[in-house]
């Protein structure tokens, strides 16, 4: 009985001194929970951020992708005129030079003719 009577009064010795120490634990916890309130308040501030970052971000990659398509289709227009212009400037040219190779014979056919003039009047 005298061993009961110690254990229990020593059980409620380490009781009165835990419910001691309680509001200081509680303070502690409640301390300890409001640095967690502000860091889960910052990272949805962080969170936000880079969602804002990320749409912006989307958004401008967008926009030079547009921007990039419009100088690529702008280009191949250009490109395409130019094949144009050359295709024909080539076909003109060969008609010139058939032109040419045209009067260069008749040229030709002339000197003979005259040469064979004079030498039938030598």
């Amino acid at each position: 009985m005298a061993k009961e009577l110690a254990t229990k009064a020593g059980v409620s010795a380490a009781e009165s001194l835990l419910r001691s120490f309680m509001p200081e634990l509680f303070s502690r916890l409640e301390r300890i929970e409001r640095r967690f309130d502000t860091i889960e308040k910052r990272l949805e501030d962080l969170g936000r951020i880079i969602e804002g970052l990320r749409i912006e971000f989307k958004e401008e990659l967008y926009a030079k992708t547009e921007q990039t398509r419009d100088v690529i289709n702008e280009v191949g227009g250009r490109v395409l005129e130019v094949r144009t212009r050359v295709d024909s400037y080539i076909e003109i040219a060969g008609s010139q030079s058939s032109r040419v190779d045209n009067l260069i014979e008749r040229v030709v056919k002339v000197e003979m003719m005259q040469s064979s003039k004079r030498r039938k009047a030598s």
